[in-house]
């Protein structure tokens, strides 16, 4: 400091007002927040099951539910670390399998088919993904709906053949 009454020039430039400052707030995907939300009421959902098909005598599904469970859980814990993409994806994998199963080992008429048509807007909320990936998972999960419905079909026309 000086003690003659001049200020010495600056040895610094003045920094930006908003120094410091990110120039761009990146805000959390759409999808992030869906799975926070959703992420709770499939674990209880798969939880709920488990005992229901042991119950059933279908212990190969009360094991899958074991499993959806644990890949429930992971996709929340995916998501709380903003890996959203990541936890959707398992989720996604985990819908389709279970639909799958439940359909070709109960039947079309058990209903589980029903939970492959939210999955398609569940894949657009994903605002990180680009409109081709949309569009191809949003394809995949219809042909899977289309060929458990064909193969219930070819099951019935079987059975109806043999009586």
């Amino acid at each position: 400091m000086s003690t003659t009454g001049t200020h010495a020039a600056p040895t610094t430039r003045p920094s930006r007002v908003t120094a410091g400052i990110p120039t761009v707030v990146v805000p959390p995907p759409r999808i992030a927040a869906v799975i926070r939300n959703v992420a709770w009421v499939g674990i209880a959902a798969h939880a709920g099951f488990v005992p229901m098909f042991a119950l059933l005598g279908h212990p190969r599904l009360a094991a899958f539910n074991v499993l959806s469970i644990a890949m429930w859980i992971a996709a929340a814990l995916a998501n709380r670390r903003d890996r959203s993409t990541l936890a959707m994806a398992l989720l996604t994998v985990e819908v389709v399998a279970h639909a799958v199963l439940a359909v070709l080992t109960l039947g079309w008429t058990s209903g589980f088919q029903y939970y492959l048509f939210p999955l398609i807007p569940f894949v657009m909320f994903n605002d990180r993904l680009q409109s081709r990936t949309v569009v191809l998972i949003s394809a995949s999960v219809f042909a899977t709906l289309m060929e458990a419905a064909r193969h219930t079909l070819m099951e019935i026309f079987a059975s109806s053949a043999l009586s």
